[in-house]
């Protein structure tokens, strides 16, 4: 895998965890009855049985489907992390960091940095063929 596969591939199982976090937050939802979100404690009332068992293996897979992308996608991040660690340029490592990192639009990145989108899309070419050099 190159360096600009491997940092795609970051945001790929960034969003793909957002999916599945929807997902069961839906699930978590119809169960209950109310809003919750993934990480928050819901107290169930009027039963014996948890939202999760009423809802079964479903809500258990999208569980673990979740914790085991979460475990690859820091791993892969920590890598990344240290492979941008390496770079020179302040603004390089920025638009790195922002896009492929913490998953944000180029165009946020951009606003974040106080430059220009045009900007930021020829950092981001740039701080990519910095990045492959360090990249193992």
């Amino acid at each position: 895998m190159n360096a600009l596969d491997f940092l795609e591939q970051l945001k790929d199982v960034d969003n793909v965890i957002k999916s599945l976090e929807e997902e069961y937050e839906k699930l978590m939802t119809k169960a209950t009855n109310i809003n919750v979100k993934y990480r928050d404690v819901v107290a169930h009332s009027g039963s014996c049985s948890s939202p999760q068992e009423q809802q079964g293996p479903e809500m258990a897979e999208y569980s673990k489907q979740i914790q085991e992308m979460q475990k690859e996608l820091n791993t892969a991040k920590t890598k990344a992390m240290k492979n941008i660690k390496k770079m020179d340029s302040f603004k390089h490592k920025s638009v790195l960091i922002k896009y492929y990192v913490q998953n944000k639009t180029l165009a946020k990145a951009a606003e974040e940095m106080n430059i220009s989108d045009r900007w930021a899309s020829e950092l981001k070419k740039q701080a990519v063929k910095m990045f492959e050099k360090n990249f193992k």
